[in-house]
C-alpha cells in the first residue's frame, strides 16, 4: 500500500495518444494495490479512456471515489463503494458532500459528492481525508467545527486590495484553506460596494437551517501570512480526529465482530492516519513557525499498525 501514487491532473488514453482532457483537470487517476492504473467510473468517464474495475480493498475503494469526484454522473440509488443498487426511497441511502468541495465544485451540480449506503457510513470520513491530499484544500471542518462560530467568524474580514486598501469581505463557509505551490492561501469574498453588509445570515429551508453568505461579485485568494496582517488574532487550529472512536456507535453497527472487516478497517485507519501526518509534515507545518503558537495549532490521530 506504501507505493500507491496518486497522480494530480489526471492524463487519460483516448486511445490514440495521451492527452489531458480539459474536464478532467480535477480528476485523479490512481495507482491500486495491484499497481494498475485504475478507477471506478460512469460510462462517460470509460468514453475518455479511463476503465470501470471494481476495488477489492478499501484503500483502493476510498481512491476510486475521490477519482469521481470531477465528474457530475452518479449511479442512481447506487453505493459507490460497493456498486450495490438500492431502491430510490431506502431512507438508508446517503448523500454526502466532501469536506471543502466548494473550492471545486459548485453545490447542485453532483462533483465533489458520494453516494452511499449507511452500512459504509465510514468510509466518506476517510474520502474527506483523500480529498485533502490529493486537491490540498485543508477544509474549514477540521478547523471550527461549530457551525454558528464560524459564521460569525467569517464575516467582516478585511481584504488586503492590490491597490493598498482594505476593505470589508467574507470567507467561504464551505471552504477551506488552499495548499498550492508550497505555500498556503486563504479565498475571500467581496465587492465593491462597499456599503453592502459583508455579514453570513441565517436562512430556513423547509427542512433546515443554515448560513447564507452576503451578495459578492468578486474573490482572490491571498497568502496566509499576508491575511494574517490585516487579520490580527485570526486562529487556524487543525485537527484531524480519529473517524473510529468518534463514530464508535457505525462502527459497532457495522464493522465489530466481522474479523475480516474488523483488520481491514484497521489497516485503513493506519493508512490514512500515516498519510495525514506526513502530508501536514512535509506541505503545512512550516508555513506556521513563525508566532506559530499565536496563530495555530495542529493535531492528528495516530495509530499503532
Amino acid at each position: 500500500m506504501d507505493d500507491m501514487d496518486v497522480i494530480i491532473n489526471a492524463v487519460v488514453n483516448n486511445g490514440e495518444e495521451n492527452k489531458e482532457v480539459e474536464y478532467l483537470t480535477n480528476v485523479n487517476i490512481f495507482k491500486n494495490s495491484d499497481n494498475n492504473e485504475s478507477v471506478n467510473c460512469s460510462a462517460i468517464m470509460k468514453s475518455v479512456g479511463i476503465e470501470r474495475d471494481k476495488q477489492k480493498s478499501l484503500i483502493d475503494k476510498i481512491l476510486s471515489v475521490d477519482a469521481q469526484l470531477g465528474f457530475s454522473c452518479r449511479g442512481v440509488s447506487q453505493d459507490m463503494y460497493d456498486y450495490t443498487i438500492y431502491d430510490e426511497y431506502d431512507k438508508d441511502l446517503k448523500e454526502m458532500y466532501v469536506s471543502g468541495y466548494q473550492c471545486c465544485y459548485d453545490y447542485g451540480t453532483g462533483r465533489g459528492s458520494i453516494l452511499y449506503h449507511k452500512k459504509n457510513s465510514l468510509l466518506p470520513l476517510y474520502n474527506n481525508f483523500e480529498f485533502m491530499i490529493s486537491s490540498g484544500i485543508i477544509s474549514y471542518d477540521f478547523i471550527y467545527e461549530d457551525r454558528d462560530s464560524r459564521a460569525k467568524l467569517f464575516s467582516e474580514i478585511n481584504v488586503p486590495r492590490s491597490d493598498g486598501s482594505v476593505q470589508k469581505g467574507v470567507i467561504g463557509i464551505d471552504h477551506g484553506l488552499i495548499v498550492r505551490d508550497s505555500k498556503i492561501y486563504v479565498k475571500v469574498f467581496f465587492n465593491n460596494n462597499l456599503k453592502n453588509e459583508m455579514k453570513y445570515n441565517k436562512r430556513s429551508y423547509s427542512n433546515y437551517t443554515d448560513w447564507v453568505e452576503p451578495y459578492t461579485d468578486k474573490c482572490k485568494v491571498i497568502e496566509i501570512q499576508d491575511f494574517l496582517k490585516v487579520n490580527e488574532g485570526f486562529r487556524f487550529d487543525i485537527k484531524i480526529k480519529n473517524p473510529l472512536t468518534e463514530n464508535k456507535e457505525i462502527y459497532d453497527n457495522y464493522v465489530k465482530g466481522n474479523e475480516e472487516l474488523e483488520k481491514e478497517y484497521k489497516e485503513l485507519n493506519y493508512y490514512y492516519s500515516q498519510k495525514v501526518i506526513k502530508f501536514f509534515q512535509e506541505e503545512v507545518i512550516h508555513h506556521f513557525k513563525e508566532n506559530a503558537e499565536k496563530i495555530c495549532t495542529i493535531s492528528v490521530y495516530d495509530v499503532f499498525k
